[in-house]
């Protein structure tokens, strides 16, 4: 709501993703309000390692959806491209948005044991532009 009264839209001004290999969350902010955009970034990222069980249930529903939006021609092909691509690794059968019984069955717990061995300060990398 902060980012929102400088002006800030989710989507065209902040947004995230995560692919095999990173999760970005990206502001475009005014440049007088950049120290305080840093701060709730970093208040941000922060936040998963603190998920309640609501919390993950309200973005249980979020990830489903979508994965359901994300069953187009255009990404099956691309799945099926990864699952030959990985074919010797684990990201052949573990897409970035999970899998559908992990996403079903997730607790805070899990969450936080993720995030403990994968959002470890020195694994971040801040870079403003």
């Amino acid at each position: 709501r902060e980012l929102e009264a400088h002006g800030v839209q989710f989507g065209s001004h902040q947004n995230a993703y995560t692919s095999f290999e990173e999760t970005v969350y990206w502001l475009h902010v005014p440049a007088d309000f950049f120290s305080r955009a840093v701060e709730l970034l970093a208040a941000l990222v922060g936040e998963a390692g603190a998920a309640t069980d609501a919390d993950v249930d309200a973005e249980r529903k979020i990830v489903l959806e979508e994965w359901r939006q994300g069953k187009d021609w255009g990404q099956r092909a691309t799945e099926h491209h990864w699952r030959h691509a990985f074919s010797s690794s684990r990201l052949a059968e573990r897409l970035p948005i999970g899998t559908l019984d992990v996403v079903r069955t997730a607790t805070a717990e899990t969450i936080k044991g993720f995030y403990d061995r994968s959002y470890a300060p020195g694994a971040l990398a801040v870079v403003a532009v």
